[in-house]
């Protein structure tokens, strides 16, 4: 008999660990009193799980983010004790090689991620500009930070009560064709009230996104703003120029130097924040 593949996109949460600690077992992800312990999973399924750290609303800045990272340490000390049964994954081709070898595929994401304070501060600005919808063209399906930025985009729409709609937010390829696409149906083949502003996970999207609106007549920024993400060259080329974040990638390099020189025997995790370089896609002129 085949077996069928299952994915479990209603992530099981992480940050109940405390609750265990007290027993000295932290081990959630075996509990046989949850439904979904390692335990319970069935032997003729191929199961992907996501597993979720949910941040608590009291929790902003570093609380946040030290919240984040205990719950993470967690999560890949209990991968590695259960490593008979579990895999972790970060994209299709883990999942499939965890299923090869007869265990559950893990994946690791976020809840209320808008406490991290990262670059979904692209919503809040939106928010603060008078933008009361908003659409999401996401990365590649099946990869953790594209699934961490669906769950924080979502956290952040309803932080700010804005609209949003699941025909909108669509996940594929980072390119200029794809975002022409998806926002040319999301505008004129649609009947429905359009979003007001697009949020693209690349830049690369962002462009095929305006020049799907100006081609369909629709004015940027003033009719709908544009964001993009990787601040790339190409958001000076564009006309108006790409609002877009920009990740710190001097730190990046600083940081990655740094802990190499450590050595291997000095494991760390380091959280870098990025940064939203505000230009004319977003700037309505009064």
């Amino acid at each position: 008999m085949d077996s069928y593949g299952l994915i479990d996109l209603h992530c099981d949460t992480l940050a109940e660990y405390w609750k265990y600690a007290h027993t000295g077992n932290p081990d959630t992800l075996d509990d046989p009193g949850r439904v979904l312990s390692l335990s319970n999973m069935p032997k003729d399924v191929h199961w992907a799980q996501f597993y979720a750290v949910f941040i608590p609303d009291e929790e902003r800045g570093q609380a946040a983010i030290d919240c984040f990272e205990k719950n993470r340490a967690n999560f890949y000390r209990q991968m590695e004790k259960f490593g008979d049964r579990v895999a972790p994954c970060r994209n299709a081709d883990d999942m499939e090689k965890a299923w090869a070898a007869g265990k559950t595929a893990a994946f690791l994401t976020i809840e209320n991620g808008s406490a991290l304070a990262g670059d979904l501060s692209r919503v809040h600005t939106l928010a603060e500009q008078g933008v009361r919808s908003a659409a999401y063209l996401a990365g590649k399906e099946v990869s953790f930070e594209s699934a961490e930025m669906f769950a924080m985009f979502h956290t952040q729409m309803r932080t700010h009560r804005l609209v949003t709609d699941t025909s909108w937010n669509q996940f594929g390829d980072s390119t200029v064709e794809r975002g022409y696409q998806c926002v040319w149906r999301m505008f004129a083949d649609s009947d429905a009230r359009p979003p007001e502003a697009v949020i693209c996970a690349d830049d690369m999207i962002a462009l095929g996104a305006m020049i799907a609106l100006q081609t369909l007549g629709i004015r940027v920024p003033d009719d709908v703003r544009v964001v993009g993400y990787d601040d790339s060259p190409l958001a000076l080329t564009t006309m108006p120029t790409l609002t877009s974040v920009r990740p710190p990638f001097l730190q990046i390099v600083t940081e990655a130097l740094r802990l190499i020189g450590q050595g291997p025997d000095q494991a760390a995790h380091i959280s870098l924040l990025p940064q939203l370089i505000v230009r004319g896609s977003t700037v309505v002129r009064s």
